[in-house]
């Protein structure tokens, strides 16, 4: 049949006419009995598609490079490779007997063999079967695998895998596992990613890759759920981490496998993993992560972090149900003492995760949240914010005058204070105004948070300067009228001006940042904002002519004097106390504009009711002290702050 259709098409192609000639149709059986034989004879090419009786030669010297070109050459395929992967498997002898034979030929020294036993075991890895992988990666197979794989001819000399496999890696059993099957786990655990990642990283295709990463991940839950049903494991963990004679070196190791215990755990279905952690910290999982902390060593430390990190991820609840109710709130201390204090290797970054973790604020936890963010507020924030009038000295101090004013223990606590820190406690501020709303205002009006921001304006790290700013902008971004008030009351938007006229016309961070800041007041129509910088600060600004953010805030701040502006805003009411005669006219024009309120305007979202409205209006000495002490506004157009309400801004402490 073969012979015909080849001679059929000779023909077509010398003799068109007679090709076309009718030699009459073949039965169906007769084609399908030809096609079969057809698909045997060509059972000897690995590239014929769809074949079943692919037999694979006798594992011999002499037919290795048969073998070689059936498993290297096969198409890319998955009928292909799944054909020729099930021809191996079917055959239970095959992989037996190539190993054997891997054994001779080390044995001989046979190199140009063991080259070719290299590209056959590269080529069954590539085949990407399950069943093959659970073969050759048991422990009966997978040293000598890792041996062929020693003999890549494309690099100049044999590795040494196994020796690093088998001397040099080490296994520390930190907590005796009794179980042999899951010894053999994490052993061959250990191994397959070697392979992956140190031998094979190069030929492996995405699938081959992901295949091997699956079959880790199953040995690692199985590892894990072993591990959590036994619970005299569990208990003499924790035991003998509560050992008073335990040796450092073994609570690292200790306190090192329940961080990858805990992050291994990622990959356990919901219900496992809440009743592992719910073991866990019954146990006293909590009270290892607290001494931890307090240890000198940062590995330790950061050990502890990752811990919290992976509960945090699982349930930040119970992170925080325990912070409020431990007694002492010791590991809550060291947490925020720990993100003041200068660290390594990322231990900073890690602690600073942690606090936006546990002060996320999502309005469906609120009210489970409320005391830990009560807690939060009232012992760490007032030393969190302190840190910045350390530090940064207000403007007009020169630096003799602030150290004969230090005394000695401010002047220890300054010189621990780095330039991570201070951007920390930025970061954590903005954090703080983007997520909360009434106790982070109160904190920040009434103790003068963002004259404290704004001091960092004159460190000579450009990269606090922006984080300042981005400060200022997260409050202004508030959309708040108490913030926009306290804002002109102060005169803080003048340090802000400041380096940006400092820096001329430089296309860096700091440029872009303010720029930013300044089209967001325009196009947010913040008017007492834009009348504040139009009528202080223009002649200045006036002078920026390679963008036009200034000209277009000038045109805004006409549209509002004139009652042009389009856009909706915040229904503004602002009045004086007669002491201040340009801050009176610039409270009338704006009233004079929002006079007459449309009442079938819908009110904003962002207003306060009438209960926090008149908090916030209540008269405080005390505020009005610390208020006095920024210098009064200096200006031809704007001659004093602005007043709230008939009165100096004053607060008192927040209530429920």
């Amino acid at each position: 049949y073969i012979w015909d259709q080849i001679c059929n098409v000779q023909r077509n192609i010398h003799f068109p006419s007679v090709g076309a000639i009718d030699v009459g149709p073949r039965s169906t059986n007769e084609c399908l009995e030809h096609s079969g034989t057809s698909q045997g004879a060509d059972d000897t090419h690995p590239d014929g598609a769809g074949n079943d009786s692919l037999e694979l030669p006798a594992v011999e010297l002499s037919t290795l490079p048969q073998i070689v070109k059936i498993v290297t050459e096969v198409s890319p395929s998955f009928l292909d490779r799944d054909r020729v992967a099930s021809v191996i498997f079917r055959d239970p002898s095959f992989l037996r007997k190539l190993i054997d034979l891997f054994r001779v030929c080390e044995d001989l020294e046979n190199i140009d063999n063991l080259h070719m036993l290299y590209k056959i075991v590269k080529g069954i890895i590539s085949l990407n079967d399950g069943r093959i992988f659970d073969v050759i990666f048991s422990d009966d197979y997978i040293m000598d695998i890792v041996g062929a794989l020693e003999y890549d001819p494309e690099l100049p000399s044999q590795q040494d895998h196994r020796n690093f496999l088998c001397k040099h890696v080490l296994f520390k059993e930190a907590v005796h596992i009794q179980d042999p099957g899951v010894l053999s786990k994490i052993h061959q655990t250990y191994r397959i990613g070697y392979i992956k990642d140190v031998i094979l990283p190069r030929v492996l295709d995405d699938q081959t890759f992901g295949t091997i990463n699956a079959m880790i991940l199953a040995n690692n839950v199985a590892v894990i759920s072993a591990l959590q049903d036994d619970t005299d494991f569990i208990k003499d963990l924790f035991a003998r981490l509560r050992s008073p004679s335990i040796l450092e070196q073994t609570r690292k190791d200790l306190v090192r496998f329940i961080q990858e215990f805990c992050t291994l755990s990622k990959s356990l279905q919901l219900t496992n993993r809440i009743h592992l952690f719910s073991s866990l910290i019954k146990e006293g999982l909590f009270d290892i992560v607290t001494e931890a902390l307090q240890s000198s060593d940062d590995n330790l430390r950061f050990l502890s972090t990752d811990i919290l990190i992976v509960v945090l991820n699982h349930d930040p609840g119970i992170v925080r149900k325990f912070l409020v109710h431990q007694q002492g709130q010791t590991l809550f201390g060291l947490l925020v003492k720990g993100m003041l204090l200068p660290g390594e290797g990322g231990l900073q970054a890690q602690l600073l995760e942690i606090m936006r973790m546990l002060l996320h604020c999502d309005s469906a936890e609120r009210v489970e949240k409320s005391p830990f963010l009560d807690m939060f507020y009232q012992k760490y924030m007032d030393e969190i914010t302190e840190i910045l009038s350390n530090v940064c000295p207000g403007k007009g101090n020169s630096d003799q005058s602030r150290e004969i004013g230090l005394n000695h223990e401010q002047l220890q606590r300054e010189s621990y204070i780095t330039p991570e820190v201070l951007g920390n406690i930025c970061e954590l501020l903005c954090f703080c105004m983007q997520n909360h709303s009434y106790r982070i205002k109160y904190h920040v009006l009434s103790n003068n948070v963002i004259e404290k921001v704004l001091r960092l304006t004159r460190r000579k790290e450009k990269y606090l300067v922006v984080a300042a700013v981005r400060f200022l902008r997260a409050c202004i971004g508030r959309k708040d009228e108490f913030y926009n008030r306290y804002i002109v009351k102060n005169d803080l938007l003048e340090p802000v001006i400041e380096v940006f006229l400092a820096s001329g016309n430089r296309y860096n961070l700091l440029n872009s940042v303010v720029l930013e800041l300044f089209d967001f007041i325009r196009i947010e129509t913040v008017k007492l904002l834009i009348v504040y910088i139009v009528e202080k600060y223009f002649e200045k600004l006036e002078k920026i002519d390679y963008v036009d953010t200034f000209q277009q805030l000038k045109l805004k701040h006409e549209q509002i004097l004139d009652g042009d502006a389009t856009a909706e805003h915040d229904n503004v009411t602002v009045t004086s106390s007669g002491k201040d005669p340009c801050s009176i006219q610039i409270h009338e024009r704006l009233n004079e504009e929002n006079a007459t309120p449309d009442p079938r305007k819908r009110k904003d979202e962002r207003a306060l009711d009438k209960d926090e409205e008149d908090y916030f209006n209540e008269d405080s000495d005390e505020e009005e002290d610390t208020a006095s002490a920024r210098p009064i506004v200096q200006s031809p157009q704007l001659a004093q702050a602005v007043a709230l309400n008939g009165s100096a801004l004053g607060f008192e402490p927040l209530r429920g």
